[in-house]
């Protein structure tokens, strides 16, 4: 019986490799063909999948494919893990900086939602909210920068909500008094 185990998981692992390198399969295809062939293990072959592709930089295939798996399970703590992937795969593909600030909103939101859910590991949680405050910390400071070099309304407004969104989620977190000096400065700009 271990050996047929073994099998059967080389089998999974080798359908997902198959799956990501072929051309013209589409990631919104992979959970239902999953389903079918794994019906047990099918969301996550369909993980491993937006995971692979976005180690291999098909990073909107991997994206569509997180969504479809946040959409599946929207109140399972796992959505933090999709989204997070979502976000930086953004930034992987993507200069645009609305896109990136859409993506780490929806991240917080997504965070605060279900960081109290039945499959929600507390130090997970506490984890990840380290990672998502380094990264709005982070970010919302380079839109700020970028502001003062660049003075456009954009930018002041996208590092003006990073700061606010800090403030609310973060109100004790290891850098709440440099946010708020930063976010000060910027509102008396």
């Amino acid at each position: 019986a271990p050996n047929r185990i073994t099998l059967k998981k080389e089998a999974m692992r080798d359908m997902v490799r198959a799956y990501v390198n072929i051309e013209d399969a589409n990631p919104n295809q992979a959970i239902p063909f999953f389903r079918k062939a794994a019906p047990d293990d099918y969301l996550t072959l369909a993980e491993n999948l937006a995971d692979l592709y976005s180690i291999t930089g098909q990073f909107e295939k991997s994206n569509r494919l997180y969504r479809d798996l946040i959409g599946q399970q929207p109140n399972s703590y796992k959505t933090v893990h999709y989204e997070m992937q979502i976000a930086f795969n953004t930034r992987n593909m993507s200069r645009d900086a609305t896109e990136i600030v859409k993506e780490v909103k929806r991240l917080v939101d997504l965070w605060r939602k279900v960081r109290d859910a039945k499959d929600a590991d507390p130090k997970k949680v506490a984890a990840d909210g380290e990672k998502i405050e380094e990264l709005v910390r982070s970010l919302s400071v380079q839109m700020h920068i970028q502001w003062t070099k660049t003075k456009n309304n954009d930018d002041y407004a996208i590092s003006y909500e990073l700061y606010k969104d800090y403030v609310e989620v973060f109100p004790k977190g290891p850098n709440i008094y440099t946010i708020q000096f930063y976010f000060a400065e910027l509102a008396y700009a």
